[in-house]
């Protein structure tokens, strides 16, 4: 019998944190990525580079403490192909997000789920009592990329000798048409 591989992956910038006792105001934290997690990140987003990535996440349970209300900002210098000139082009992202958990999933249980696209989306589940900071923000950068980045430079420039207005040219089997009878 054939053994079953393990598909576990280990987040390229983890930062766990246990949310079970969090102050009355909530709590900030500051993420910091090191060279190699940087390097890392940039190889599962396909980037050529990633020069900086930092994080900053407020923490504050609401509704009774069942939710863990997540909302942070990150920054990012990152270094892209472009898509037209093929050439590699430095950018800065900076965005703000915002997420909810809970310790208790509404419907669970349940075998069916209801999923309406215009509303909140539903909380996600806490497990253990801890919260990936930093697979969050990870998350986040990579939703941020632009997969059909372009440098500001790039142009797409009609080469000499085309025209792209020129009018469409008469078919050769156009007098075929002719000849059929209606």
């Amino acid at each position: 019998m054939a053994s079953v591989p393990d598909l576990t992956v280990e987040p390229e910038f983890s930062r766990p944190v246990n949310v079970e006792r969090l102050p009355a105001g909530g709590r900030w934290f500051v993420l910091s990525a090191s060279a190699e997690e940087c390097q890392a990140l940039a190889a599962r987003f396909g980037l050529v580079a990633l020069s900086s990535f930092e994080a900053r996440i407020h923490l504050k349970a609401v509704a009774s403490g069942d939710i863990i209300q997540a909302e942070g900002e990150f920054s990012a210098d990152i270094t892209q192909v472009c898509g037209v000139s093929l050439q590699e082009f430095a950018t800065s992202l900076t965005e703000r997000f915002s997420l909810s958990y809970t310790f208790s999933p509404d419907g669970a249980d349940s075998a069916e789920v209801t999923f309406d696209p215009e509303g909140e989306d539903p909380p996600e589940p806490i497990v253990n009592g801890m919260i990936d900071l930093g697979d969050i923000a990870a998350e986040h950068l990579g939703l941020s990329i632009n997969p059909f980045a372009r440098s500001e430079s790039a142009s797409l420039a009609v080469p000499p000798g085309v025209s792209v207005n020129e009018p469409e040219r008469e078919s050769p089997f156009s007098a075929l048409g002719k000849l059929r009878k209606d």
